[in-house]
């Protein structure tokens, strides 16, 4: 990114709450960013996951579903999702491919993030004309070694 002359804008968690709307469009209008790196995510581990599934769901689709939509109203050009290994089935053939998403059983402790974590990959293509100029994208790596996220 350095390379491409870019700034880089970030938003921790103790600034804006991006389960909330009104806080992620006040968030968005004011950086006004043109590329997004979505790697926001209430994560916790195998044992939260099991423990508080519905939490874990609601959280997450909130913060995915905020942030897409006041990408699209800011316009914003590119929208790139960050996953993990978990999105992809228990026992995917290693190494894993992105063919592998959606073709089998997830692992039951973590499916509820699982699920939240994929779900931006199926709702931009009903969206309206005016999104044609979104494009959503997949990045799996390790979360530890990504240093942009909102």
């Amino acid at each position: 990114m350095a390379r491409e002359n870019c700034t880089i804008l970030t938003a921790a968690s103790s600034e804006v709450d991006l389960r909330r709307q009104s806080d992620t469009e006040s968030l968005f209008a004011k950086l006004r960013p043109q590329t997004v790196f979505l790697a926001a995510a209430r994560v916790g581990g195998i044992v939260a996951n099991d423990r508080s599934p519905a939490s874990f769901l609601y959280d997450n689709l909130m913060i995915e579903t905020n942030v897409i939509e006041a990408s699209r109203r800011n316009g914003v050009e590119k929208l790139i999702n960050l996953g993990s290994t978990c999105v992809y089935p228990k026992f995917a053939p290693q190494p894993i491919t992105e063919d592998a998403l959606l073709s089998g059983p997830l692992e039951p402790t973590n499916q509820w993030y699982a699920v939240a974590k994929i779900r931006p990959s199926s709702c931009v293509t009903p969206m309206s004309p005016a999104w044609l100029r979104f494009h959503l994208g997949h990045a799996t790596t390790s979360m530890d070694r990504m240093t942009i996220s909102i």
